[in-house]
């Protein structure tokens, strides 16, 4: 029903992710911010087509053995201070650019998939898709996820902070979280129109 109502509400134009919140008071659940981001991204970020091709597609990150899915135009929250970047926990940003990391020495699951996650742009996900995509695997590697090369450089924009940022470490990229929904907690400090 809450998918559905956030469905209808940006179909009349009263709701614009990038201006308007939907916060939820726990992250699991039918509820939780996990449960909605693996529905909402794919509806607010649906494929993009450019002359047939999909110029957004869903790229499966490997970052120390875990392997998540996200596009350009995603809508991102940081989850961890990084004061040298001028971020804080909680800052909302979108993903301007996906780019292979040429120092990933590791193996990545694939470079670029064509995941049309939702291409019809109607709610009738479970969430498989993106789930299956957001799993953690096991990696022998010592180096320490801080400062192990992720397989891909995601650049974001963020509000209040003059140049985009590039994230192209393990340690960097694992305190990424889709935004389409998040916690009462993480919203602390945070301003919307809705």
């Amino acid at each position: 029903h809450l998918r559905a109502a956030v469905q209808r509400l940006h179909k009349a134009g009263q709701f614009d992710p990038l201006q308007d919140a939907i916060i939820v008071p726990q992250n699991v659940g039918t509820i939780g911010q996990e449960e909605l981001n693996r529905a909402l991204t794919p509806y607010f970020n649906p494929p993009q087509r450019e002359n047939g091709v999909i110029v957004n597609p869903r790229t499966i990150v490997t970052a120390a053995g875990t392997h998540r899915a996200f596009a350009t135009g995603d809508k991102i929250m940081v989850t961890q201070n990084d004061r040298e970047q001028g971020l804080t926990n909680g800052m909302i940003g979108v993903i301007t650019a996906i780019g292979v990391n040429a120092n990933f020495r590791g193996e990545a699951i694939g470079a670029l998939t064509a995941a049309d996650l939702q291409d019809s742009g109607d709610f009738d996900l479970d969430g498989g898709e993106l789930d299956a995509m957001n799993t953690n695997h096991q990696d022998d590697n010592i180096e320490s996820e801080r400062d192990r090369q992720a397989s891909h450089i995601i650049t974001i924009r963020f509000q209040n902070v003059d140049d985009d940022i590039e994230f192209s470490t393990a340690g960097a990229i694992n305190t990424l979280k889709h935004a389409c929904a998040f916690t009462c907690h993480k919203a602390q400090g945070g301003e919307y129109r809705n």
